[in-house]
């Protein structure tokens, strides 16, 4: 970190439920003091489905037993968004960043992130003193034997 910038705090978390990862988020804003460095939680979560405000329940693909007996949690959210489904090896993002700092230009933002990391960023918060929440996902993105990130060349065509 550099004299009169605050920098950017990485946190590589691992595997992390979905209900946990957003209630650390919420203690990380809370818990923020002036000046403090953005910070960047980067984790996968188990299988889970999480439902924004703007969900519709019939988007669903399984019934809630079919989710149950499958082990994916169902999350409701206050956050954006219809039916988004998290899981192992699916990397995501949560920047918690002072918008202040960034010109208060959201779209210019995340247009920067897309740039630098190549990957789609959908919002998914935008609290009342604009610290913002975003999810950086590429459902596409899968592990080798190796374990070196590799992405699928297309996604499945429907029929």
């Amino acid at each position: 970190m550099t004299a009169g910038r605050p920098g950017l705090r990485v946190w590589h978390a691992g595997r992390v439920p979905y209900r946990l990862a957003l209630a650390w988020q919420e203690q990380l804003l809370a818990e923020r003091p002036a000046n403090s460095p953005d910070q960047l939680l980067l984790l996968e979560h188990p299988p889970v489905v999480t439902l924004g405000r703007g969900a519709n329940r019939a988007h669903l693909l399984w019934s809630p037993e079919e989710l149950a007996a499958r082990e994916i949690d169902v999350v409701t959210t206050a956050r954006g968004g219809d039916v988004t489904y998290h899981g192992p090896g699916q990397l995501v993002g949560y920047p918690l960043v002072d918008l202040d700092r960034c010109g208060r230009d959201v779209h210019a933002y995340l247009r920067r992130i897309e740039e630098l990391t190549g990957v789609p960023i959908e919002i998914v918060s935008l609290g009342p003193d604009r610290d913002q929440t975003i999810v950086l996902s590429n459902p596409y993105i899968r592990k080798s034997a190796r374990s070196k990130p590799k992405a699928k060349p297309s996604r499945p065509k429907r029929r």
